[in-house]
């Protein structure tokens, strides 16, 4: 591939993924079948097609922060999230080389750990998993889908 192909895949994506997922809603310990569609709109040339698995805990907070120039204080509020668990699995664990107008698909699946935390949605607080299925592209922006699931 020469230089101005790559920086074609810069510039836009050469492809275009779509997943679907067996369950929408799950229990720790169990998994969830994937199916993975790649479209390529453009020359293809990656490292693979990967699933990924990610929950993510969402807190929001006040506090107090003082007034710049004054004595006073004011209530603030903020946002702060951690990442409790992730995990990338290959689908693909080598090259993937597709022309323009060509779709391929893959299978896998998901575990989702025994010990997750649960989904949850509260006042100040939230806690949630996501599924991404992504082609790796060397020098390039990753074609992705993503989906939000719940975990019971």
């Amino acid at each position: 591939m020469g230089f101005f192909n790559k920086l074609k895949n810069l510039v836009s994506k050469a492809a275009e993924v779509q997943m679907q997922v067996s369950e929408m809603q799950v229990r720790r310990g169990d998994s969830v079948k994937v199916v993975v569609t790649v479209n390529a709109v453009g020359q293809l040339d990656a490292k693979g097609v990967f699933l990924e698995i990610t929950g993510f805990e969402t807190v929001k907070y006040q506090y107090e922060e003082k007034i710049q120039g004054s004595t006073m204080t004011r209530t603030a509020s903020g946002t702060k999230s951690n990442q409790t668990y992730s995990r990338r699995d290959p689908l693909l664990a080598s090259r993937l080389t597709m022309n323009q107008g060509e779709t391929r698909q893959f299978e896998g699946t998901v575990e989702i750990p025994p010990t997750a935390q649960p989904s949850y949605s509260g006042i100040d607080a939230n806690h949630e998993w996501k599924i991404r299925a992504l082609v790796d592209v060397s020098m390039g922006g990753d074609p992705d889908c993503e989906t939000s699931i719940s975990v019971l």
